[in-house]
């Protein structure tokens, strides 16, 4: 439909030999314009509750005078973070090094995750998931630098931890 407003709104084309072809033209090259514009890729970022915290050791934002937000929840372009997720923080050799979320934190704008990491021991092709074991290891990662923007979840599968993908990840 709004492609069909924009031709009944043109006056006059300029060209009467391809009509169809001018039209579709000019709408692309609009459309083009429009992606183009800084207010148009605006991330749409929603903070949950929380409280101002004193900067943690290691945190990769800011300085030691910088106060971040603790979150409970942050929630990306309709995607949420929270404490039990897990997000693909880097890749490791042959398989993808998975974090889980322990707290979500925000500094000027910028969202860190500090995340326990997940060790990947194999692959499970039945089950189409990767198992992990869990670690000591905390990190901290900025939501820019996350390797896949798809949360995911842990599975007990009898002894062992498993992360299921949703996704093909490329590496």
């Amino acid at each position: 439909e709004s492609v069909g407003c924009y031709v009944k709104g043109v006056n006059s084309l300029g060209n009467y030999i391809n009509i169809c072809h001018t039209l579709a033209l000019r709408h692309e090259q609009l459309q083009s314009y429009l992606r183009l514009d800084d207010s148009s890729f605006s991330v749409d970022i929603e903070v949950g509750p929380g409280n101002v915290v004193t900067v943690p050791s290691g945190f990769p934002v800011g300085n030691e005078d910088s106060h971040p937000y603790k979150s409970k929840w942050v929630k990306v372009c309709g995607t949420t973070y929270k404490k039990p997720c897990v997000v693909v923080v880097g890749i490791d050799e042959e398989f993808p090094l998975f974090g889980k979320i322990t707290s979500v934190y925000i500094i000027d704008e910028i969202i860190v995750f500090s995340v326990l990491l997940l060790y990947t021991c194999s692959y499970n092709p039945h089950y189409h998931a990767f198992e992990v074991k869990n670690s000591t290891e905390i990190c901290f990662v900025q939501y820019e630098n996350l390797v896949s923007h798809i949360p995911l979840h842990l599975k007990n599968n009898c002894d062992s931890l498993m992360v299921p993908i949703k996704h093909r990840l490329t590496f």
